[in-house]
Parts: structure tokens; sequence; C-alpha cells
């Protein structure tokens, strides 16, 4: 369900009522299983698909972050940093650079 609603982000809740569970089962059941609750799970997920948008070279920052599920490119940008310790841009660019390497 996370990775089919990336683009329209899903509260835990509405993803909890979708699977036919409370809030509260949800987290025990994501903490129990993947020792992590389910934003932050849900969080990777869309750094993930980020980053692969991020390898599409002409995908502006702003297409990366709408369809990543970000609000904007201000705040995927913040997170980004903060997970990665890196801009996206930057973060493209030695992707890219060592994408070239591997060749």
């Amino acid at each position: 369900l996370m990775e089919q609603n990336i683009e329209n982000t899903m509260s835990v809740s509405l993803l909890a009522s979708a699977l036919g569970i409370s809030r509260r089962q949800l987290e025990r059941l994501f903490f129990k299983e993947m020792n992590s609750s389910p934003a932050l799970v849900y969080r990777r997920v869309r750094l993930e698909r980020a980053k692969q948008l991020l390898r599409k070279a002409d995908a502006s920052l702003i297409e990366v972050a709408l369809g990543a599920g970000f609000e904007n490119a201000s705040h995927f940008a913040k997170v980004f940093r903060r997970v990665y310790g890196q801009s996206p841009t930057a973060w493209r660019r030695s992707d890219l650079i060592s994408q070239s390497v591997d060749r």
C-alpha cells in the first residue's frame, strides 16, 4: 500500500484503516517486524523513490519531490539532507559520476 500510494501520501491512520486494523495495532506490527514506525518506513520508501527519480537527469527537483509524495521541493530537500547528509542535487551529481565511472 505504501508503494502504491507514494505520490498521494496516506496518513498512518488512513493506512491502518485501509488494512482494517487500528493505528496502534499497525504501529505494534511495524515495531515487531521492522523495528520501526510506519511513518519512518513510509518516509524510507518515499526517499528510495526519490533516489530513483533523481537518477533521471532531466527530472526537476519539484518533479522528484512531488513524485515521491513530498508537499514541496523545500520540505523534500530538508528531509533528504537530514537522512543522507547531502542535498538531493549533490547526491544526484555524485550518483551520476559513480554511474559513469562504473561503466
